[in-house]
């Protein structure tokens, strides 16, 4: 299957953009986790961040900008 550049129809909007599917619109989302802005491994208080409470944080984020744009989340993928 070869790459084709895709036709971006809306976005990006709250972190997510409405892009051109062969089978119709599919809203995509990439924010990143950044160590020291977005998480800590170790807090102020002693508590340590583990990489699933990361991921935990990485997917809420990501889920939560696709349904900003009005859409359903369907899958995630790592």
């Amino acid at each position: 299957m070869a790459l084709t550049s895709g036709s971006v129809l809306l976005g990006p909007g709250d972190d997510a953009a409405v892009i051109a599917a062969p089978d119709g619109r599919t809203v995509v989302s990439i924010d990143t986790q950044v160590q020291d802005r977005d998480f800590r491994l170790t807090w102020p208080n002693g508590a340590h961040s583990t990489g699933y409470d990361v991921g935990w944080k990485a997917a809420a984020q990501n889920l939560s900008d696709i349904n900003a744009m009005g859409a359903v989340a369907t899958a995630l993928d790592d």
